[in-house]
């Protein structure tokens, strides 16, 4: 509990001089009578006992007017801190050795990956004032969390890294090199990467060295956990399980009266109850008034009785009992954080990274087109949730849904062609890993955006589009590329070539994707 204005309260102390200028105005005779025993015989009951609880009651009145003008508040506040904090970057082993069982957690036996799961959880606990990224690595790196505050989102991420989710191998001087190269632009003055890995390098091109030795010319620290037992471990023979799915609510700030006890408005009643009673009041008084003196000799009998000032004492009475009211209800103007449930839009982009994306009949080329037309697509959303979805041969949730747009668009700017180790064009897969992406959930607020230049080589697009249509989820499709036409750039230098040795020339499919958008009751539309 504290006041607003505190020093109001001293209006409080004003109140015994109130006393003796009601003394002084008691001492003026309000009838001039020679004797009391006509009075006596038309005057109520019980008179002297009332006129002292009215003297209590608006005593009372006063004081808690005075309360009222130090606004009384209670409930909780919001500290605003600036510091300097440090940045973390967990560069995580997802290879398949992570699936051996040689840890206990619990009553039961558990993997590597497990136990490092714990770990982080209890390390990310400890840092609540620290940006936290992560990056998982098997054969190849890959950035499963940007920096972010947000560290519900971040581990998240984390229950969905899978064993079997990157191809298979432990490419530890890759994963380090990601890693740091998250940490390079980064202006914390503290800043290091947190290695959790049980095995040696048997894959990627950088070697832990040299990756070590950029970490080192860069400043940046880099702690090593080994994650396993010495000896021989048990390995499970088992499927490797879906990838998790996560979900994040946000908060909106917005001006408005807030009441901090809306409840002690009922209090709003006494106002009109409290002018009834004066007017029954004032019409009893002139009743007795006329029964003791004729109205012609009021002005000579009883000089001092001046309606006017009864009129204005009854209004300012009612005046205060309004704005006590008011204050009990706790009247709040400005900014306040608070969590909304709300059903906004649900927004899965799904983006093309299939080699044909390199195709450059729009410039820069097709993938750096897609890319600007996201980020045109994210400024318009306001406090909706967006997840990213990556496909050619298969689909993987880059983003899962969320309302932090700068880790959003991080995860746009780390797409690239290849991210995805099989290639082609999948659009089944895409709209079905964009459905997972909406966790379960089904409801007219969910919309799919699938960019793609439309040539879609295998799975069963129909298929996927008719489950779309089934749960509600209008695909809004983005055609981008030409339908004339361009040649793909080949990895290793010049133009991809099909198996007689023709070069491939990719086109934009916009009747496909005009009737994945009618089927489910979404748009078409084309990227110029």
């Amino acid at each position: 509990m504290r006041l607003g204005s505190p020093w109001l309260l001293a209006l409080a102390a004003l109140l015994p001089l109130v006393w003796p200028w009601r003394r002084g105005a008691a001492r003026t005779a309000a009838l001039r009578f020679p004797t009391l025993a006509g009075l006596r015989a038309v005057a109520p009951a019980g008179a002297a006992r009332r006129r002292i609880v009215l003297a209590v009651l608006r005593l009372v009145a006063l004081v808690l007017l005075a309360v009222a003008f130090a606004r009384p508040q209670a409930g909780t506040a919001a500290t605003k801190v600036h510091r300097e904090g440090v940045d973390v970057v967990l560069a995580v082993d997802v290879s398949g050795s992570m699936l051996s069982e040689d840890f206990t957690l619990g009553s039961g036996r558990a993997s590597r990956l497990d136990a490092v799961k714990a770990v982080v959880k209890e390390f990310v606990a400890a840092r609540a004032e620290d940006r936290i990224g992560l990056v998982l690595f098997g054969a190849r790196p890959y950035t499963q969390c940007p920096l972010t505050l947000d560290h519900g989102w971040l581990l998240q991420n984390l229950e969905r890294a899978k064993v079997g989710m990157i191809e298979d191998g432990t490419a530890i001087g890759s994963g380090l090199a990601t890693a740091v190269n998250r940490l390079r632009a980064s202006t914390a003055k503290s800043k290091f990467v947190v290695l959790l890995t049980d095995g040696q390098q048997n894959a990627g091109r950088i070697t832990p060295e040299t990756a070590a030795e950029a970490a080192a010319a860069l400043g940046i620290k880099v702690y090593t956990v080994g994650a396993g037992t010495r000896g021989l471990a048990p390995f499970p023979m088992q499927d490797i399980a879906r990838r998790g799915r996560a979900r994040r609510d946000g908060a909106a700030q917005a001006p408005m009266i807030l009441w901090r006890d809306p409840t002690s408005l009922v209090a709003l009643l006494l106002v009109p109850a409290l002018a009834a009673f004066f007017l029954w009041a004032r019409r009893r008084r002139e009743r007795a008034l006329a029964a003791f003196v004729a109205a012609a000799l009021l002005p000579a009998v009883a000089p001092d009785v001046d309606r006017r000032r009864r009129t204005a004492r009854a209004v300012l009475v009612c005046g205060a009992i309004l704005c006590l009211a008011l204050a009990l209800g706790g009247p709040m103007w400005g900014f306040r954080w608070q969590e909304v449930h709300r059903e906004g839009i649900d927004l899965v982009v799904a983006l093309d990274t299939s080699r044909s994306m390199l195709a450059t009949d729009v410039k820069p080329n097709r993938l750096g087109r897609a890319k600007l037309a996201v980020e045109d697509l994210l400024a318009q959303l306001r406090g909706d949730r967006a997840g990213l979805v990556a496909f050619a041969g298969s689909a993987f949730v880059q983003c899962p849904l969320t309302l932090d747009q700068g880790a959003f668009r991080e995860s746009v700017d780390s797409i690239d062609v290849g991210i995805i180790p099989r290639g082609g064009t999948n659009l089944g897969a895409a709209i079905d890993a964009s459905l997972e992406a909406f966790e379960g959930r089904q409801g007219n607020h969910q919309a799919l955006v699938l960019i793609t230049d439309g040539e879609s080589h295998e799975g069963d697009v129909k298929e996927a589009t008719k489950r779309a249509q089934e749960r509600g989820v209008k695909v809004y499709t983005v055609g981008i590329g030409t339908t004339e036409g361009e040649l793909v750039p080949a990895e290793t230098g010049g133009y991809v070539k099909d198996r007689k040795g023709q070069v491939v020339k990719s086109r934009l499919d916009e009747e496909t994707l005009r009737q994945i958008a009618s089927d489910t009751g979404g748009v078409y539309l084309h990227a110029e």
